[in-house]
């Protein structure tokens, strides 16, 4: 999987993924939704890493059509037991989850993300398996000057300063451009901007980059 960006404002939290599954050769196999919704939760859910897992995680869903019995420490035990019943190599098929949350409890928006295996130095002093909270993710991770150049300084949970509908593709832009370690490319299709605030959960298409299925991603 390629994109899954989230974002922590005050009255939202903000989840950004692409729809683009891909072949070993780097070949377009696939255009689906990444993000994962509740019937009666107000959250979202999103992973980078391993495509093998989240196609399952989608499958197995206990939670598709109730949200009874669900937790953030319920679902990551599912994915743990997806990861496990998969039967593959969880070196190499290991993945970042990010959740956005509104508590009603609380009154705000909130966001988490877990790590499935310590695989890099993102994961320096955190444990696997574990979710921490978090206001900003940027996966894959480009550098800010990268996207708005080295004078411009931007506070993405501040809304004077950062409008998840118009400046998330700019990120998204560069985030194309990133260079996997497989391939190229590995950001194609739909562009979904995925709201959870005291509304609910709401879909948003930010862009489609029309590529071809069955085709390398032209950039």
């Amino acid at each position: 999987m390629s994109i899954a960006n989230l974002l922590v404002q005050p009255d939202a939290a903000y989840i950004v993924t692409d729809s683009g599954f891909f072949g070993a050769d780097g070949r377009l196999i696939g255009k689906l939704p990444k993000s994962i919704v509740l019937p009666d939760v107000p959250i979202a859910l999103a992973c980078v890493g391993s495509g093998n897992t989240l196609i399952d995680v989608f499958r197995l869903n206990p939670w598709a059509s109730s949200s009874e019995g669900f937790s953030l420490d319920a679902f990551r035990d599912f994915v743990r037991e997806v990861h496990e019943g998969a039967g593959l190599d969880q070196d190499a098929h290991y993945s970042r989850w990010v959740a956005a949350y509104y508590s009603r409890q609380l009154g705000r928006p909130l966001g988490f993300s877990m790590f499935t295996h310590a695989k890099d130095g993102e994961a320096s002093g955190r444990e696997p398996w574990t979710w921490y909270p978090a206001r900003t993710i940027i996966m894959p991770m480009v550098p800010p000057t990268e996207v708005w150049g080295a004078h411009i300084k931007r506070n993405l949970p501040d809304p004077a300063q950062f409008n998840p509908h118009a400046d998330f593709m700019d990120l998204v832009h560069a985030q194309r451009r990133h260079k996997f370690d497989a391939f190229d490319c590995a950001v194609a299709g739909e562009i979904l901007l995925t709201k959870v605030s005291a509304d609910g959960v709401e879909d948003i298409s930010l862009h489609d980059f029309g590529d071809e299925m069955c085709e390398v991603v032209q950039l």
